[in-house]
């Protein structure tokens, strides 16, 4: 039978670690396993605390113990029932599917963290994990980058929503740099400050994104009316966004979950009687909608509202998008779910400029675009109020739109995990608390992802740590550990 060798990286949680260690001895007990060892391992220094630094040393004191695989466990994540499964894996494997602070459900889909199996063998393979990641967040997205790199064993599996056809459809392609211009008739630009109204459109981000790292957090503005970008964008943390300022120069914003690059149908609505925001995604509502907003809009600045861009005149707040955008259409009236549904059709666009079916609100369509006429550098407005929009760089495209994408991630077993409470230490209202977790966003978008940092030279290969104290119950052994 195989060894276990359940890791532990620790600093400063007393109460979750004795929790811990009786819940954890008493499930493994009830599931017959019975050769096992804990390493409970302590950052013993002022340092930033450091995750995969501590895992890498974990681990190390568990081969050296003759463990054949290891669990690389969160001290707030309890088994809550025997679903959680410790037994041997023969490759890398993601337990905490089912968490308590998320409805029991994964935070997004290529989510590698919390209670992860590893053979030794695998692990080695992969260079263990990075230990340049200080403070909280993006070891575990670098851990699944590895396993890809070395090509592991993964499962291919559907991210997102998948239809039954890919239609090909028209498209505008954008880089940085490029945008489209559209100028509001003094109505519009009314009824955005004074009325309710929606917006469709779908989208697809490039995954070769760089961040700025001048800046606390990254906005690329899909589409946006210039005054405190009021608008849709896509974030580095890879999250719609849809905000809207008040006159009191307060921003109300609906966020979706977390989200891989690839294509999505859009539809964010404002409903003024009742000052809320709403979002849609493929025709569900995302969890923290709707979102309510207080006082008045704040007015429209200039008479100009841009695809692609937040604002093309201002050198640090242009926020330039890179990705596909296609069909783009504005209502002046909001919607419900029955007509989101509707307008997702199953993830087929259509022209929504036309009755159809139970579709009564033609009528209502202020701006459409569906790229398909292009006349003299210009998109042409399908609706009745000539709002035909500048290209600027943009070109266009016929995709093919694959609504759902093959994705390598973790082989799962469904794991029911108890989340403790505690501080949070990652992102909160669109921006992160620390700004090491911002270092630690650039170092794998800008470097990582990149290809200019090599998992070979960061990993068990580069590891050093010098154990302060070792004390060891029974099965369970607390070590304390510096990096010098």
């Amino acid at each position: 039978m195989a060894k276990l060798g359940i890791v532990v990286p620790y600093r400063d949680r007393e109460e979750h670690l004795s929790r811990f260690i009786t819940t954890i001895t008493e499930h493994l007990e009830h599931n017959l396993i019975d050769d096992y060892e804990v390493f409970v391992v302590n950052q013993d220094n002022d340092l930033p605390f450091n995750r995969g630094w501590l895992c890498n040393t974990g681990f190390t004191l568990a081969q050296n113990a003759g463990c054949d695989y290891v669990c690389f466990h969160d001290v707030d994540m309890l088994p809550e029932d025997n679903s959680c499964d410790y037994s041997w894996v023969d490759r890398p494997t993601h337990l905490a599917t089912k968490l308590s602070n998320n409805r029991y459900k994964l935070p997004y889909p290529e989510y590698f963290g919390g209670v992860t199996l590893f053979p030794n063998d695998h692990f080695k393979l992969i260079n263990g994990f990075s230990n340049e990641y200080w403070g909280w967040g993006f070891e575990d997205d670098d851990l699944l980058y590895r396993c890809r790199e070395v090509n592991l064993p993964l499962r291919q599996d559907l991210v997102s929503t998948q239809h039954l056809t890919n239609p090909f459809i028209n498209t505008m392609s954008l880089v940085e740099g490029d945008y489209i211009k559209i100028k509001m008739s003094p109505a519009w630009k009314k009824l955005l400050e004074r009325g309710s109204y929606t917006y469709e459109v779908w989208i697809e981000p490039s995954d070769k994104i760089e961040i700025d790292d001048t800046k606390q957090y990254d906005e690329f503005h899909i589409f946006n009316h210039p005054g405190y970008h009021t608008g849709l964008c896509w974030t580095s943390a890879q999250q719609y966004k849809y905000g809207v300022w008040n006159t009191d120069h307060e921003e109300a914003m609906v966020v979706s979950h977390k989200m891989s690059e690839q294509w999505n149908h859009i539809v964010v609505s404002v409903d003024l009687p009742t000052k809320s925001l709403s979002m849609y995604i493929n025709g569900q509502e995302v969890q923290n909608s709707p979102t309510s907003f207080f006082g008045n809009l704040r007015d429209i600045k200039g008479d100009d509202f841009y695809l692609g861009c937040a604002n093309p005149d201002t050198i640090r707040d242009n926020n330039w998008f890179s990705g596909n955008i296609a069909q783009f259409t504005f209502w002046k009236r909001t919607v419900d779910r029955r007509a989101v549904r509707q307008l997702f059709n199953d993830g087929v666009p259509w022209d929504v400029t036309r009755p159809k079916n139970e579709y009564s609100f033609p009528h209502d369509v202020v701006c459409s675009f569906d790229f398909y006429t292009i006349k003299n550098e210009k998109v042409i407005d399908k609706s009745k109020y000539n709002h035909n929009g500048e290209i600027i760089g943009a070109i266009r495209k016929k995709q093919e739109l694959i609504l759902g994408e093959k994705k390598s991630l973790p082989t799962r077993r469904d794991g029911k995990f108890i989340c403790l409470d505690h501080d949070e230490n990652g992102w909160d209202k669109n921006k992160f608390k620390d700004w090491r977790s911002r270092d630690n966003q650039i170092r794998y978008f800008n470097f990582v992802r990149t290809g200019i940092d090599d998992y070979k030279d960061d990993g068990l290969s580069t590891l050093k740590y010098t154990i302060k104290s070792q004390e060891s119950q029974a099965k369970i052994n607390f070590v304390s550990v510096d990096n010098e």
